[in-house]
């Protein structure tokens, strides 16, 4: 008697589930509200739908359906954001090269976009870059400078700088032209820019970022400081020092190579018209503090991204600290 029972319960809980729409017990009052909801919404149907409704009821929190996060008014005002940025990377597109990478540029620097789509641009600059100012030849705003007898790249600076007023260094013109080191050869041609570097470092995407005029040629990872102990605003470069002692906090000192020594092999300081700061970028024996506010103040670095950094930069190079 006892399996006849359960056959007929589970024949009876299968018939249920098959043909009317799922659990027996569920009241007609809670059924009809959601299931209206649903179509409303135009959400799926069936019971799934029902589900994700019921459950939204009792204020379990889900994920939304896509259609509502469409409708959703942060939603749109996003999308509208990034549809508009599109569109004039698009028309930006059409004006050549030069044009683009200042419309990604300024696409990286807006804060008001969200995030993760200004990361996205940045890898589409880094494109770019690599196919317009770090290929000679390619970069329309860079002139060219033939190599006499006795040049340097440190001459060649010189001259290019006095040519043009700008700020550039033999370390960015070996990058710009994929020079695989110092030597240069009489007769060639190089590619020098016409336009000044700067820094940008933006604390809240943990980036500095080199631009070459108003568009970013290079960005790095770094750490900042705790507490948002980093100050903001414009400061230039003043003492660019290789092996540096370290000043901790409470004032005492710390040689290059000593016990405690944290600043790693670089430094470059900031500093102000009133003079200079205590604050600068520097190394790191932290590298799990990129990305995150762990510093006193500074500018952490990984330890190849601070060499290049220190190379490509010149002293006196302004620097921007955004929030």
């Amino acid at each position: 008697m006892r399996k006849i029972l359960l056959v007929l319960l589970s024949a009876f809980l299968v018939v249920s589930f098959g043909f009317m729409g799922g659990w027996p017990f569920v009241s007609s009052e809670t059924d009809g509200p959601l299931l209206e909801k649903t179509e409303k919404e135009g959400l799926p149907k069936g019971r799934k739908a029902e589900k994700r409704a019921i459950k939204a009821e009792k204020g379990v929190k889900m994920a939304e359906p896509r259609s509502s996060l469409v409708a959703a008014p942060a939603a749109t005002g996003v999308s509208a954001q990034v549809r508009q940025d599109r569109d004039l990377i698009a028309e930006a597109k059409k004006k050549g090269k030069k044009a683009l990478r200042l419309a990604l540029s300024q696409t990286v620097l807006n804060h008001e976009l969200p995030k993760n789509y200004r990361f996205e641009q940045m890898a589409v600059l880094r494109r770019v870059n690599q196919n317009t100012v770090f290929r000679p030849g390619q970069f329309s705003d860079a002139v060219d400078v033939k190599i006499v007898s006795g040049d340097s790249l440190t001459r060649i600076a010189r001259r290019v700088k006095k040519a043009h007023s700008n700020n550039v260094t033999p370390a960015f013109l070996m990058k710009m032209n994929r020079l695989p080191n110092s030597r240069i050869r009489a007769g060639n041609i190089m590619s020098a820019p016409t336009e000044s570097l700067k820094v940008v470092i933006s604390k809240s995407d943990f980036r500095l970022y080199i631009l070459l005029g108003d568009a970013i040629v290079l960005d790095y990872p770094v750490g900042i400081g705790h507490s948002d102990s980093t100050p903001e605003g414009v400061f230039y470069i003043q003492g660019k020092t290789k092996n540096p002692t370290w000043t901790r906090p409470d004032g005492s000192t710390v040689r290059f190579g000593e016990e405690g020594h944290t600043i790693g092999n670089r430094w470059m300081g900031f500093a102000t018209e009133r003079g200079r700061t205590p604050y600068g970028i520097h190394g790191t024996i932290e590298n799990d503090s990129i990305g995150k506010q762990m510093s006193e103040g500074c500018i952490r670095m990984l330890k190849s991204d601070v060499e290049e950094v220190f190379r490509l930069i010149p002293e006196g190079c302004a620097v921007e600290v955004r929030p």
